[in-house]
């Protein structure tokens, strides 16, 4: 089983109203989270540039290929994404793809640092399945280098301790737990991921999912770091009788 333990915030325009609904169903393309191989990050310089790699991941209850492409953002610094390469890793109810874009730190003159020592960077991406389309917009922190080296920060992790992989479990209500690791003292956003049914408290670290038929399930969960932006999630698999 492979799980991915990822760095930054997500934005996903036009939630329909399926996510606002069930905001916790995967019944089309949906973007969960976005990656970066770094809890901190400070600008380039003209003798040396600091390098990234952005993973993003969409989940999708079609196992069908996607499309990947750039797109622009307006009155933002926004950072100039690489050649994506794709891959994926199939689920008995859903297919989770992972995008990794390379990328550079703007230089200190092309941004503009706030009275928290932080700027910004925004990233935009076009994904596409068929007749659905995930445009993609996050932001990374960077800080200048005496105040990078000061933040302890690590990535976060989350995993799901019930159910365990592969248990057997009872069909209809089943209890969700995830255990939290963070990366920075901060609350975290919680949100579970499924194909079916409901869950009561999506935001709950805790709680319960509605609705379950018989056979092999799928469940994801993430955590997003609120001052942070540090993103974690963990996939599991289990049969429900």
């Amino acid at each position: 089983m492979m799980r991915w333990f990822i760095l930054s915030l997500v934005f996903v325009a036009a939630c329909g109203d399926m996510i606002e609904n069930n905001p916790e169903r995967i019944e089309k393309l949906r973007a969960i989270g976005v990656a970066a191989d770094q809890a901190v990050y400070t600008f380039s310089t003209p003798d040396a540039s600091v390098a990234a790699t952005l993973s993003f991941f969409v989940a999708t209850n079609l196992k069908e290929d996607i499309e990947v492409s750039n797109t622009s953002l307006e009155n933002v610094t926004q950072l100039t994404l690489g050649e994506p390469t794709v891959s994926f890793e199939d689920y008995e109810q859903l297919r989770l793809y992972r995008i990794d874009v390379s990328t550079t730190m703007p230089l200190q003159e092309e941004l503009s640092f706030g009275f928290d020592g932080n700027s910004q960077a925004y990233y935009a991406l076009l994904v596409r399945q068929g007749g659905e389309e995930e445009r993609i917009r996050g932001r990374l922190k960077i800080y200048p280098p005496t105040v990078a080296e000061g933040l302890n920060w690590t990535l976060p992790s989350i995993s799901i301790s019930n159910p365990q992989q592969d248990a057997s479990t009872t069909a209809g209500t089943v209890n969700l737990k995830a255990e939290l690791t963070p990366g920075a003292e901060e609350n975290y956003r919680i949100s579970w991921f499924v194909a079916e049914g409901e869950i009561e408290q999506n935001r709950k670290i805790e709680t319960e999912w509605q609705g379950v038929g018989a056979g092999r399930k799928t469940v994801i969960v993430t955590a997003r770091g609120l001052n942070t932006l540090s993103f974690a999630y963990d996939v599991i698999e289990f049969d429900a009788n």
